[in-house]
């Protein structure tokens, strides 16, 4: 078993459904977080290959929270992020703030 020990972040961002999402809503679950943009290609084929991993450990009762940070919320709005996500997976959760905020 590995195990890992790192200080907790504490962060407050919105997701693509407008609503606050922080650091207590990775408590308790075993996460994969992505932090990319909405207009890369790499990133879109990336988070495609995540959703055909998170299936087959779906299929092993294995339940993985995928959360898709931003790394440009000047453009990569909640809108946006929605409108991104609908066309991957609607189970992934997609992050945007403020530039402070994300660094």
């Amino acid at each position: 078993m590995i195990k890992i020990i790192l200080k907790p972040i504490k962060f407050a961002l919105k997701d693509q459904k407008g609503k606050v999402f922080n650091d207590k809503d990775l408590k308790g679950h075993l996460s994969l977080i992505y932090f990319g943009v909405t207009y890369s290609l790499d990133d879109e084929n990336a988070l495609k290959k995540i959703e055909d991993i998170i299936k087959i450990l779906q299929k092993e009762n294995i339940v993985v929270q995928t959360v898709f940070i931003t790394l440009d919320p000047i453009n990569d709005t909640s809108e946006v992020l929605k409108k991104y996500l609908e066309n991957i997976d609607n189970n992934f959760i997609g992050l945007t703030g403020t530039i402070d905020d994300i660094t």
